[in-house]
């Protein structure tokens, strides 16, 4: 560090460094004072060697204890993760096991359930032999039977009664037992109590009970039974049950010993010893006295209680004494929530024989170390003390700088290693720890392409061959300011670097870099400039309306919520199918995009087109993707967005315009946006087109559809400039005036209004539309090729353009797809009327019922 501060002073102020210089001899002079003051007795440079060594001996002593203590700690802890584990392991199995015979079990309940479907010759021999084969099978099956309730089965099983297998009430009870090394079958009237009323429901679930010591085989041994019920039609009628002998249970027991000297223990949920290796205390009841000889008395309260807790929570437990350790891992057996547990006991002095041992080893570690410690810092003492005082006060001023310094300050050799000497700073500029003998490029790996990682090597080698002056180099360095990613951390950030050439000792060059984080500077650059985008926008929207009809701005706004509002009905409509989901969308979207170029708002015209373009794109997928309709959805929200701050703009306008809105004014607010139409094809087309306004019922304007009215005339005179009117060059070709001419009228008659549309253009060109019906595979049959009624539905498919490339005024085939729908949405009918090189009219027909005051028809 201090070897970066000189290099600093030296490239960056000579001044500073020659008061530096001066400043260095006066400290020079005091050291001298001090280490002749040092040398002045043998006595007290004796002492110092004795602090040094006993401080040496105890923080030796220090560490080792700490070493050990952390050791003993994490010793016990890993010990006791794995006795939590073995106890958890084994608690599975047991589980897994019991879990088996219940599945048997519930096998021969299902099968019994079906008991009154068989023929009654073949009831019973059919489930004894289920029976006999299962128990022949698994040789810890004690027993296996079956008992249903008194009058359960038909009446046809009754002419069994009082024969083997059955009881006086004709029920079936019986099943299989393994006695004296072979099977036997019989009746169990033992069993019949069990079925008396006042018993029968505990019975309707799964149970397991808890052991209970049976004479087999000539030998007393420990068994559970386990029962479940047999249902028919929901209803419990009998159940199955099993004997299982606990004898496996206890091999598994006496198989495993953790830690040579450890112990397993088995209890059910009532404490009762299921199996140890001490097989006298089978049978007791942990919880009560009568095991004692388990654990000590002293903690038997502590040792019942954790247990209880254990099983309680269904959690494993830990208790430890300074006797011994106790782990209990309990598991579920059965539906009627049946908890046992496994417990496993470690002696304290065996978990802890590793520790000591290794502890008497540190004694003598301990003692053979100090002394050489101390025989080392005697020989060591003087040269020690001289050093110290003559670096201390250089030490104590490079350490107040590199702990201060604000910049990364760093050198680099010719490979690009970064050197040890380096700044505190720079760690957490680059988030790296340890950033000794790292090339300087590896670290920027993220940040930079293998181009860019190339151009800064380069840069380099510049510096170390001195082929620019510094200035030049400073002008060129292709990381002065740049975006800089963490390759360990993956944190972003952005930082600010110089380099220059520095030379250190006899033959040696180094490059010098500083790096400062400038990411507060850049942020706060970047939200300066989000702040002024969206105040340019905000202006830019105030005067994009200011010039416009107040009431023309009224029913952009309103159209444009009301088609707002139609995309999240198609949202939340799970019926439709995603194409048509994009079809809808890509509708309301348009009609939102005419009527804003129609004012000339430029900037939500063009997000809208983008929107279009890239539902465009998602229709010509065989599958609509979920994050293409997320994606859209995303952009829906911020045209949303500008749509508000529109409507914000255009309420602090409204605010010093005020009005009434009556039929004249919906007439003139129509002519102008049809207008505003004309104009703004007109001008993107070349054209020269003139809007002519024919007969008006504003009644219809008044009481009808108002938004659909607008929106079908705007659709319908945007198509008959785009596609109807010729160039002046090509309708003077053809005898007409340069100037063509589009009318529209509107009129009701008879509850129906009527708008026409007419232009006196080219008309339909069937062989253009032919041609592109067939390009885009709606025409099917040579039939269709030849009808013009098909022709002309083709017209008003959705995608359909006889354009060949789409702009921001039309080729995307949605106008009279838009048209379309919206008519038919009120019921309505179009017709069209066209001949070559005449003219076009199309004719909307709606349904309409005006108020008795508006029933003057305008024809």
């Amino acid at each position: 560090m201090t070897i970066i501060i000189i290099l600093v002073l030296k490239s960056k102020n000579l001044g500073l460094l020659d008061l530096g210089l001066r400043s260095k001899r006066n400290n020079m002079t005091g050291k001298l004072r001090i280490f002749n003051m040092v040398k002045t007795g043998w006595d007290q440079k004796y002492r110092i060697t004795v602090i040094n060594a006993l401080v040496t001996i105890l923080l030796i002593a220090v560490i080792v204890v700490v070493l050990l203590t952390r050791a003993g700690y994490m010793h016990r802890q890993t010990v006791e993760e794995n006795l939590v584990s073995l106890t958890g392991k084994t608690a599975l199995e047991i589980q897994s096991l019991y879990f088996t015979y219940f599945g048997i079990a519930y096998g021969v309940s299902q099968a019994m359930e079906t008991y009154q479907t068989m023929d009654v010759n073949q009831r019973r021999s059919s489930f004894n032999d289920l029976m006999e084969d299962i128990i022949i099978s698994n040789s810890s099956l004690v027993s296996i039977y079956t008992i249903w309730q008194p009058n359960a089965l038909d009446e046809r099983d009754a002419r069994y009664a009082n024969t083997a297998g059955t009881d006086a009430s004709g029920q079936y009870i019986t099943g299989f037992t393994r006695e004296n090394g072979y099977l036997e079958m019989r009746a169990f009237p033992e069993y019949k109590n069990l079925l008396r009323e006042e018993n029968w429901v505990s019975y309707v679930n799964e149970t397991l009970t808890n052991p209970v010591a049976r004479k087999i085989a000539n030998r007393e041994d420990f068994v559970v039974d386990l029962r479940v019920p047999i249902m028919v039609n929901s209803v419990a009628l009998g159940f199955v049950g099993i004997t299982v002998n606990l004898e496996q249970l206890q091999i598994l027991v006496d198989s495993l010993k953790p830690l040579q000297s450890g112990r397993l223990l088995l209890i059910s949920n009532d404490g009762t010893i299921a199996a140890y290796y001490d097989r006298q205390f089978r049978g007791h009841n942990i919880l009560m006295s009568e095991a004692r000889g388990i654990i000590a008395p002293d903690f038997q309260r502590s040792f019942i209680q954790t247990i209880l807790n254990s099983i309680n929570t269904s959690e494993p437990a830990v208790l430890r004494t300074k006797e011994q350790w106790l782990i209990s891992y309990p598991f579920n057996l059965g539906t009627n929530s049946s908890t046992w547990s496994v417990i496993t006991l470690i002696p304290l002095a065996t978990v802890m024989a590793p520790i000591y041992s290794l502890f008497q080893f540190s004694i003598i570690f301990i003692a053979i170390a100090g002394a050489f410690a101390a025989g080392i810092i005697y020989l060591t003492s003087n040269s020690l003390t001289r050093h110290a005082l003559a670096l201390q006060q250089d030490l104590e001023r490079a350490t107040a700088m590199q702990d201060n310094l604000k910049y990364g300050l760093f050198l680099i050799d010719s490979n690009l290693i970064i050197q040890g000497a380096y700044s505190k700073a720079l760690e957490k500029i680059l988030s790296i720890p340890e950033l000794q003998g790292k090339r300087f490029t590896d670290i920027l790996s993220a940040s930079l392409n293998g181009r860019e990682i190339q151009g800064l090597t380069d840069y380099f080698e510049m510096v170390f061959k001195r082929a620019y002056d510094e200035k030049m180099l400073a002008d060129i360095n292709p990381i002065n300011e740049f975006s800089y990613i963490s390759a360990e951390t993956g944190e972003g950030k952005s930082l600010r670097s110089t380099f220059a050439l520095v030379e250190w000792q006899r033959n040696t060059v180094l490059v010098l870099g500083t790096l400062e984080d400038i990411t507060a500077e850049v942020e706060l650059s970047k939200q300066l400039k989000e702040a002024e985008d969206t105040r340019e926008k905000e202006m830019r929207s105030i005067f994009q309306v200011i010039q416009l009809n107040p009431r023309v701005l009224d029913d952009f706004i309103e159209e444009a919520e009301f088609e707002f509002d139609e995309i999240n009905k198609t949202l939340r409509n799970r019926k439709i199918s995603p194409q048509k989901v994009l079809v809808e969308i890509y509708q309301s979207i348009h009609a939102i995009k005419s009527n804003a170029l129609i004012l000339n708002l430029e900037n939500f015209s063009s997000r809208l087109h983008k929107l279009e373009t890239t539902i465009k794109k998602l229709q010509e997928q065989p599958e609509v993707p979920f994050d293409g309709i997320l994606g859209i959805i995303l952009d829906l929200e911020q045209v949303m967005k500008e749509k508000d701050q529109l409507k914000q703009a255009v309420t602090k306008i409204e605010n010093f315009r005020q009005g009434v809105r009556d039929n004249s004014q919906e007439v003139d607010i129509l002519f102008e946006t049809l207008n505003r139409v004309c104009a703004k094809a007109r001008s993107a087309l070349n054209k020269n087109v003139r809007l002519v306004k024919g007969n008006i019922d504003k009644n219809v304007l008044t009481h009808g559809p108002r938004r659909v009215i607008k929106e079908v005339l705007t659709q319908l005179v945007r198509n008959a400039v785009y596609h109807g009117i010729e160039t002046p060059a090509e309708r003077l070709r053809t005898g007409k005036y340069s100037l063509g001419d589009i009318s529209f009228s509107i009129w009701h008659k008879d509850n129906k209004a009527y708008l026409k549309v007419d232009d006196d253009g080219r008309g339909i060109d069937y062989d253009r539309v032919r041609e592109q019906a067939q390009k885009q595979g709606l025409i099917h049959n040579p039939n269709e090729a030849a009808n013009r009624d098909y022709l002309i539905q083709a017209l008003f498919m959705p995608g359909f353009s006889t354009v060949e490339n789409a702009d921001m005024y039309a080729g995307r085939g949605v106008g009279l797809s838009l048209v379309r729908d919206r008519v038919k949405e009120l019921q309505g009918s179009i017709k069209i009327r066209s001949e070559p090189e005449k003219g076009t009219s199309f004719i909307i027909t709606i349904p309409l019922e005006l108020p008795a005051e508006a029933l003057t028809p305008i024809i």
